[in-house]
């Protein structure tokens, strides 16, 4: 909070590269993927929206998948109430973010409303490899004209057994997998997800897709239970890119102290029915705290950044570049 309070105040004084606002938002996630990027390979794309008086905020945005938590990397501001996004707002968030990351050979995991023939296209021809979910009847029709079984055979047969079904299909100029796969949550709407991808062994499909539910946790992290981005109620875009990357910036610098905390001092499980074992309490939570009880003030903060990045490449390099 003490980061956030300082930018807020240098914002409202518009002190902070308000001539080129982007320029600070681009170094503070330079900085944070150069720190993430090694240890993962996946990416997630979502969208997360709130009012600011009459200001609708939609943000579009792509997120890296760093010890098992989402972190955004970057975003757009689309200024819609709800709604999806189009394929070229998402190609031209992916144009702008291909220039600031390296993402060629990282996998992207997005639901339904990331669907599209040209889409699919931009992201094979960029060498990113997808697994997106996508409706019952969405791409029914090529998928029961390739050879093998029907839509409807998959469907029935995924209902009754554990592991995924699949079969390859093309789609204009383009070659996918389409998997079907019994959902683990016991959704009586929704007993079989679909899944299209860019990969051919099935099982791993249906295995990846399973991250995809990380992004829920970041967004309400971010929201509404840990940042209260959303109580900010900045209306100008600058101030809401800006604002967001240095909320982000908070959350990964919590993120990265939980992971040394429960490396020093072994953390709680909770183990629930279905066998799998999460932490009591989550990483971000145990960051936070250990955060809050560092840093009281802007000297010791300061210190408390040096602690966490003493290996890393410093910001005020990246700012020089």
């Amino acid at each position: 909070k003490l980061l956030i309070a300082l930018v807020i105040r240098k914002i409202n004084r518009k002190e902070v590269y308000y001539s080129n606002p982007t320029q600070l938002t681009t170094c503070i996630l330079k900085w944070l993927y150069q720190l993430l990027s090694k240890q993962s390979k996946y990416l997630i794309l979502d969208g997360t929206t709130w009012e600011a008086g009459d200001k609708y905020i939609h943000l579009l945005t792509l997120c890296i998948v760093y010890k098992n938590v989402a972190v955004p990397i970057y975003w757009k501001q689309l200024n819609k109430k709800g709604g999806h996004s189009s394929q070229e707002d998402r190609k031209l968030l992916f144009t702008e973010a291909l220039e600031i990351f390296q993402l060629s050979g990282m996998m992207l995991i997005a639901d339904r409303e990331f669907i599209g023939e040209d889409w699919f296209r931009y992201l094979t021809d960029n060498q990113i490899d997808f697994v997106v979910r996508v409706s019952k009847t969405c791409y029914k029709l090529p998928v029961s004209k390739a050879w093998g079984s029907s839509h409807a055979y998959l469907e029935k047969r995924a209902s009754k057994r554990k592991s995924p079904v699949g079969k390859r299909f093309t789609m204009g100029t383009g070659s996918y997998s389409f998997v079907a796969v019994k959902n683990t949550r016991k959704d009586e709407k929704e007993p079989v997800l679909f899944l299209v991808s860019s990969l051919t062994d099935f099982a791993k499909i249906a295995a990846i897709y399973k991250v995809r539910w990380k992004i829920e946790t970041c967004f309400r992290q971010l929201k509404t239970k840990g940042f209260n981005m959303e109580d900010l109620n900045f209306k100008d875009d600058n101030k809401i890119v800006l604002m967001m990357s240095v909320v982000v910036m908070a959350y990964v610098l919590s993120i990265v102290k939980g992971v040394k905390e429960t490396k020093v001092n072994k953390p709680l499980y909770k183990k629930y029915r279905s066998g799998q074992r999460l932490l009591a309490i989550s990483l971000f939570r145990i960051g936070l705290s250990k955060l809050k009880q560092s840093v009281w003030n802007l000297k010791r903060f300061i210190e408390s950044l040096d602690e966490i990045f003493r290996s890393k490449p410093k910001l005020s390099t990246l700012l020089v570049q």
